[in-house]
């Protein structure tokens, strides 16, 4: 009784093939129930396993993202904050999974390439490069997004900060110095009094909004 939820749980995973080597482990978890466990939850609780962000760490600063700036805004602005969000951090972690990667190696096998090792690499070469695209045009959309929804916001510091702090734990550095820049040009430093400043000077003073990606 206490194994099956243990079992089912591997059955159910998202990663579950149906291979003999996946029924064995699904079975290993019913039976040895205590260890798994205890795997379960130090996987729960480890901040980065593997140098990768936690799925459950990804939820959790999207709805604290949701609960701070999208409390009073319609359905359909939430809505497509998730789309953009799960885009954005789904993308953040691929290109990452990627890295070094043997996909490919396969197809080139059966394709009857004459350089096996070369044709690898250039097909891993081309994903990585596919991956990076559509990770740069999501990041631009997700900071545009977070500008939005961080400017109708009471919060727009506690919003930027919660965005940044997840662009950091993804490795994101891009995004992280896209916030930065965003929180600059929303509170730009103060001027004393002993500059009188002239309007061609306050400006040069103030960052662009055009350095944003």
């Amino acid at each position: 009784a206490c194994g099956s939820p243990f079992g089912v749980y591997q059955l159910t995973r998202r990663d579950y093939s149906g291979s003999p080597l996946s029924w064995a482990f699904a079975i290993s978890s019913f039976i040895f129930w205590p260890v798994t466990g205890i795997v379960l939850l130090w996987n729960r609780f480890d901040h980065r396993k593997d140098g990768k962000l936690p799925a459950y760490r990804i939820e959790q600063a999207r709805s604290d993202i949701e609960r701070i700036a999208f409390a009073n805004l319609p359905a359909a602005a939430l809505f497509e904050f998730r789309d953009v969000y799960y885009r954005y951090t789904g993308l953040v972690v691929a290109a990452a999974d990627n890295e070094g990667s043997s996909i490919g190696v396969g197809l080139i096998e059966i394709s009857g390439h004459d350089h096996k090792g070369a044709g690898a690499k250039c097909m891993a070469r081309r994903n990585r490069e596919k991956l990076e695209f559509h990770k740069v045009l999501a990041r631009n959309e997700f900071v545009d997004l977070i500008s939005q929804a961080a400017g109708s916001s009471p919060n727009f510091s506690d919003v930027v900060a919660l965005a940044r702090g997840l662009a950091d734990e993804l490795g994101d550095r891009a995004a992280v110095e896209d916030f930065a820049a965003l929180a600059i040009v929303r509170c730009p430093a103060p001027i004393t009094s002993e500059v009188e400043p002239e309007d061609e000077l306050w400006r040069s003073r103030t960052p662009s909004t055009s350095n944003i990606s």
